[in-house]
């Protein structure tokens, strides 16, 4: 094991060290309400803060909350990095008119598609972000440029998809709460029910399951 001597030999009385620098880089679009340095961490006693304070070397974390500045600033982002800066900061702000403006520019170009759709899903936790994604990459386009009204042509279409799906699920999920509510006053037992839904519905048996499961005997079904 090396002791203490070991490293300090490795520096000089001469030698100057090089800076290091901690930056956070905050995506979020509310301020920032967390600990900006070590003190504010610390479980100090109110009474012993003052006393204690000046003799802790502090280490303040340098916050820079892409949301909160100015456009001056987001021109100087290049690349895709920009468009992530300007519609977080367009959330933060309200800005709806910009918002769409900026979903629908042509001259905004996303070299990285499948990067920004990537970080957009996180921010967002929109599946249609995922959905672009695949649809890229199936006809293998996940490389090329796209600019941004293409891009939103593709969400508002993976939208109408998605309503569609859950406009369908919203009309069997209602086909199954009144047949589980008819065999349930008929006697049918829930075995036989689960069986009925299954195939009426084209469902998995454990699915069906779930969804008998969920109305058997509440006593009100929608009708």
């Amino acid at each position: 094991m090396k002791g203490i001597s070991y490293y300090t030999k490795e520096i000089g009385d001469s030698q100057k060290l090089k800076p290091v620098i901690s930056l956070v880089l905050y995506y979020g679009t509310d301020d920032w309400d967390a600990p900006r340095s070590l003190v504010d961490l610390l479980d100090i006693p109110e009474e012993w803060r003052k006393r204690l304070e000046p003799l802790i070397t502090d280490h303040p974390i340098r916050i820079i909350h892409l949301a909160a500045q100015d456009e001056e600033t987001h021109k100087k982002y290049q690349s895709d990095f920009r468009h992530i800066v300007d519609y977080l900061a367009y959330v933060r702000n309200k800005e709806r008119q910009k918002l769409k403006e900026y979903m629908g520019d042509k001259r905004r170009k996303v070299a990285h598609p499948m990067e920004y759709l990537d970080l957009m899903h996180a921010f967002t936790n929109d599946s249609r972000y995922e959905k672009i994604a695949e649809n890229l990459q199936e006809n293998g386009k996940e490389s090329e440029e796209i600019n941004m009204c293409i891009m939103l042509d593709m969400l508002e279409e993976s939208g109408i998809e998605k309503g569609k799906i859950e406009g369908r699920r919203e009309e069997m999920s209602h086909g199954i709460c009144v047949l589980v509510g008819t065999c349930h006053e008929f006697g049918v037992s829930i075995a036989d029910t689960i069986s009925r839904v299954a195939a009426n519905f084209e469902l998995p048996v454990n699915e069906a399951e779930l969804e008998v499961k969920k109305y058997w005997g509440v006593g009100t079904v929608l009708k």
